[in-house]
């Protein structure tokens, strides 16, 4: 089983609509968040990153490769258990359609 990183939210992001949900670092010279004081929203620490077991997969357990020649695909189906191939970015839509032909 993959367990995923925890989500931090700022502050007040859910109570209001104007306010995004990226985490902003609290400096106010109040604030319970910044003071870490019990039942307070939790900061993010370099104790919450992800194992390096995990870090490369992806939520299924398989890693990610990406693809642009015929050859590569060769190589996938060997390894279907452990990866998964996604196509290039900025492949031409020729060469997608040849390689998505190969791959079916």
């Amino acid at each position: 089983k993959l367990i995923m990183k925890k989500a931090f939210i700022r502050l007040n992001s859910k109570r209001l609509k104007r306010i995004k949900k990226n985490w902003r670092k609290p400096r106010g010279i109040d604030s319970k968040i910044r003071k870490k004081l019990k039942g307070a929203l939790k900061i993010p620490k370099i104790g919450y990153g992800t194992s390096k077991k995990i870090i490369n997969l992806n939520k299924n357990g398989k890693k990610i490769i990406i693809v642009n020649s015929k050859n590569q695909i060769k190589i996938l189906r060997n390894f279907k258990q452990a990866y998964n191939g996604v196509l290039q970015k900025n492949m031409s839509c020729y060469n997608r359609k040849y390689i998505f032909k190969y791959m079916c």
